[in-house]
């Protein structure tokens, strides 16, 4: 994600709502959170089960041979820790912050937000299964931008190494339409596995008809690697191509929220928030900031008020609320009550704020020129 964030210093947290807590369990979300911080893919390595993560790509795969599947199993075990490598280097610098702890079935599943500064956010969901010696390992993870599992994006790998017509079929949801273009994907996401290069299949899939675009699977996998260019103007394209043909899925709520930022659809972003609140189950102070950040865009400043509140209600270390809130109160000419936010700030991060930090920026341009912000600059 690439929200603007308004974040002066990077700080790193863990903060638990969880009820269900053991020590074996904490043991392996320490581990889990350590090995992220620290970007250690070796210590994620020793409790993550790869043949259990393995099987569960693999197994719904009832259209690839058995050989095919034990080649690809022989090869992928070989390299195992790139895909905990890539996870973690995917999350470099990044503010962690465990939100939630639940049960599904056998498994124990761990809900995380990480802030990637001016990346946005990202949510994982960590699977995490008891051993036979009451430890717990990680057999896969969930992430709720992209709405899929790690194993089945190896399952889609795998899918596109053996292009059997009739694996496509049922695991990329192809009924019909141009298989020409299906085949010139497949070649190019088989070169993509291969040289890392994202920029191939991305004008591959742009240049693509219907029947590949409005694969969801297809579609996700060409966000995501708009997104890793690092290239606004190929992201901003790749958002809106994807919201032509999947915007309307719930599954692709917080997606979509960059593209409402960008075309200015902030009540279609805000929407697009409460869906994903809604199916993560967490009340997150993230959310209601970028609630405010939206409703503050749209100019309803009472309302960007009243989420940012919320934020810090959940979270009173939760900088980046303070700075909305800050900007609300100045477009609504409560200069008393942003100054008092500015002194919180100073007093609770350690700034030592001068008029000059405030110079650059036009919105704090009127608290800048106000009586209250002089005598209060002035006494510090």
């Amino acid at each position: 994600m690439n929200l603007i964030k308004t974040t002066l210093c990077s700080l790193f947290l863990i903060f638990s709502s969880s009820v269900l807590s053991n020590e074996a369990l904490d043991s392996a979300l320490e581990i889990i959170e350590s090995s992220i911080v620290q970007q250690d893919s070796n210590a994620l390595d020793k409790i993550f089960n790869f043949e259990e993560f393995l099987n569960r790509a693999l197994d719904p795969l009832t259209g690839i041979s058995a050989k095919n599947k034990k080649d690809f199993r022989r090869g992928a075990s070989a390299s195992s820790g790139v895909l905990s490598e890539r996870m973690i280097s995917s999350l470099t610098n990044a503010i962690i912050t465990r939100l939630k702890i639940s049960q599904e079935k056998d498994n124990q599943k761990a809900l995380y937000r990480f802030d990637l500064g001016e990346g946005g956010y990202a949510y994982l969901e960590f699977i995490l299964r008891k051993t036979p010696q009451n430890s717990y390992e990680v057999i896969d993870w969930y992430s709720h931008v992209t709405s899929s599992f790690a194993s089945e994006s190896v399952r889609q790998v795998l899918i596109f190494a053996f292009p059997n017509e009739g694996v496509l079929d049922k695991f990329l949801n192809v009924v019909s339409g141009d298989q020409a273009d299906i085949k010139k994907f497949t070649q190019a996401m088989i070169a993509f596995s291969k040289t890392r290069n994202p920029y191939p299949l991305i004008k591959t899939y742009e240049a693509s008809g219907d029947t590949v675009k409005k694969n969801s699977n297809i579609a996700m996998i060409y966000l995501t690697l708009a997104g890793q260019t690092n290239d606004s103007a190929i992201y901003e394209n790749a958002l809106k191509l994807f919201a032509q043909h999947h915007g309307h899925d719930p599954r692709f709520a917080f997606a979509m929220v960059d593209h409402y930022f960008t075309i200015g659809e902030f009540g279609k972003a805000i929407n697009a928030l409460n869906r994903f609140e809604r199916t993560i189950k967490v009340a997150d102070p993230a959310l209601y900031f970028l609630r405010a950040n939206s409703y503050l865009l749209a100019k309803n400043y009472l309302k960007s008020i009243k989420q940012s509140q919320q934020a810090l209600a959940l979270d009173p270390d939760f900088e980046d609320a303070y700075w909305s809130e800050i900007n609300a109160q100045i477009a609504i000419k409560d200069f008393k009550k942003a100054v008092e936010l500015l002194d919180i700030l100073e007093k609770k991060f350690d700034y030592a704020f001068e008029t000059a930090d405030f110079l650059e920026d036009e919105t704090f341009s009127p608290l800048v020129k106000s009586q209250i912000f002089i005598d209060w600059i002035n006494a510090e």
